[in-house]
């Protein structure tokens, strides 16, 4: 056993595809088989006789990544359009709030790159004022 974090030897891993609509909550759905399987995959392992294999070296770089918003989940202005739409449905999982854009330094949720009426999203009686420079 090593002290380090993520720097164990592998013991089971499987792949999952991941398609151009995969949403973070989609991907979230497909990983809970897989990884029931693999729970039972290493336990049945360790309960043989023969026991945990050795393990094999992982390739590339460490895959761990940390609890937090990616960019605190706020689009980037620079950003190509593809970029923000993979962002967004990266972003996306039900109840915690998605991806955002600044708008005059106020954090409003985007849940699709399409353009939609400010009727549409703004509760009623409230007015969107935009200036442009």
């Amino acid at each position: 056993m090593v002290q380090e974090f993520d720097a164990g030897l592998v013991l089971h891993q499987e792949r999952i595809a991941v398609e151009d609509v995969d949403t973070a909550f989609s991907v979230y759905r497909k990983l809970l088989p897989v990884t029931a399987r693999c729970a039972r995959e290493v336990f049945s392992m360790y309960f043989s006789p023969a026991g945990l294999p050795e393990g094999t070296e992982q390739k590339g770089e460490s895959s761990y990544h940390f609890r937090k918003l990616p960019f605190d989940g706020v689009i980037q202005p620079e950003w190509p359009d593809p970029q923000v739409e993979r962002f967004i449905r990266a972003m996306y999982f039900p109840p915690f709030d998605g991806a955002a854009a600044l708008v005059d330094g106020h954090r409003m949720l985007v849940d699709s790159m399409e353009a939609k009426r400010v009727d549409e999203v703004l509760p009623k009686g409230v007015c969107l004022c935009v200036t442009h420079e």
